[in-house]
């Protein structure tokens, strides 16, 4: 009917970016094409600690949760990278120090 592809998304996606990605992949040589999402209830609990209530809520406020969920689990994972990061950032300093100390010859 529209002429652009038909993209049938069956996973939750790990942020929205990565959703809007499939969602214009839809659009080619200007044709408009469509988009679907279906999800099994076990990948909601697994990848985003939600259960099959979000299915009885309609699929306005369904999708609504489940992006909250997903925004959730994205903040998470960056607050865990950006610790790791530190940690790492720590680490190299003190390498460096303990290098540089070695190359003057310090041995305190």
């Amino acid at each position: 009917e529209h002429g652009g592809a038909h993209v049938l998304q069956t996973f939750p996606s790990a942020d929205s970016s990565e959703e809007v990605q499939f969602q214009g992949r839809t659009a080619r040589q200007g044709k408009k094409g469509t988009y679907s999402l279906i999800l099994r209830e076990e990948d909601l609990k697994e990848k985003l600690g939600i259960g099959a209530d979000i299915l009885h809520d309609g699929q306005g406020i369904g999708y609504e949760k489940m992006k909250l969920a997903r925004d959730q689990k994205s903040a998470e994972r960056f607050a865990h990278l950006a610790s790791e990061l530190e940690d790492a950032h720590e680490k190299d300093v003190l390498s460096r120090a303990l290098l540089d100390a070695l190359v003057a010859g310090d041995r305190k």
